[in-house]
């Protein structure tokens, strides 16, 4: 039995530029949210008498985000880079505190990463309705 489907052919390529460009559209998510939580970070480091400078070396400067797309995801990685100068490690007793006292006086990460939530959450949902309207 031979089944003649060339009405299918327009709809499959339809489907499959429809997911490249719903990929792009993700990783510019992705891209906005983890910029915005980078500078957030950032701001609070800002607020920190002890750990505020913005001078070059100053731990602010070591917080960056990388991001990494492939074909099944788009990622964001906010975070002190310590190679740099050695400088990122004093990120911990910034947020945390030392072990003798001192520190302490920067926001956790965590609560950049969950201000952004319903922000990243409704602009993914906001993508979903535009290809889904399309």
């Amino acid at each position: 039995m031979i089944i003649d489907t060339p009405g299918l052919d327009p709809l499959v390529a339809d489907m499959e530029s429809a997911a490249d460009q719903l990929r792009k559209e993700v990783g510019q998510v992705v891209a906005k949210g983890g910029l915005n939580i980078k500078q957030e970070i950032k701001n609070d480091f800002r607020q920190s008498d002890s750990f505020g400078s913005t001078k070059p070396g100053g731990v602010i400067q070591n917080v960056r985000y990388n991001r990494r797309d492939t074909v099944n995801s788009a990622e964001a990685e906010i975070a002190p880079f310590i190679e740099d100068d050695g400088t990122g490690g004093l990120t911990g007793v910034a947020i945390y505190g030392g072990s003798r006292g001192g520190g302490g006086t920067v926001a956790d990460p965590i609560i950049a990463l969950q201000a952004e939530g319903p922000r990243f959450t409704a602009a993914l949902e906001a993508l979903a309705g535009m290809v889904l309207d399309e």
